[in-house]
């Protein structure tokens, strides 16, 4: 949350200072979004967001891996649903996917096939390594006359036994 616009908000990151990441920026006042990521170079990328679908992973906006094809055709049949509970739940089912992609279709990121597979479904559990997907969140934002709506829905995913995992609602109504 910041008072800034997108630009403002962006000039004041320090791309050193963090591990390789992906950040989508939404600006509710101006309707503007924009996506900007550290990797993989030493300074910053960012991109305007036009209306549309797009597709983010561990690569760069829109890297056509399994995954990210898959999920980006989930989100388009998700917004035709009736209702808001019926694309939450279209959206989260599809993050919830462990079906892995088949090695013909597999990106060459230059990790094991091994782990490489376990990475290519959108739902990652690769437990023998106590790794995989830690929450999947849905963020449903609805237009109003004075503002926005947004409902988001988390879930924390258990992988090792130390591990609590949970759901989290939340309700935002922002008003201009």
């Amino acid at each position: 949350e910041s008072e800034a616009d997108a630009a403002g908000f962006m000039a004041k990151i320090d791309a050193q200072a963090y591990g390789g990441f992906n950040l989508v920026l939404g600006d509710f006042n101006s309707g503007a979004w924009h996506w900007l990521s550290n990797k993989p170079g030493p300074g910053l990328e960012s991109r305007v967001l036009q209306p549309g679908i797009y597709g983010l992973s561990n690569g760069g906006l829109d890297t056509p891996w399994p995954k990210t094809l898959g999920l980006k055709k989930a989100l388009h049949s998700a917004l035709a649903t009736p209702s808001e509970e019926a694309l939450e739940s279209e959206l989260m089912a599809a993050l919830r996917d462990r079906r892995r992609a088949g090695r013909e279709d597999l990106p060459s990121t230059g990790v094991p096939l091994a782990l490489e597979e376990a990475l290519s479904s959108a739902f990652v559990d690769f437990p023998e390594h106590g790794y995989g997907t830690r929450c999947s969140t849905v963020l449903v934002a609805c237009a109003m006359t004075e503002g926005w709506d947004l409902a988001v829905q988390e879930i924390t995913h258990a992988h090792r036994a130390d591990d609590k995992p949970g759901v989290q609602n939340i309700r935002l109504r922002w008003q201009r």
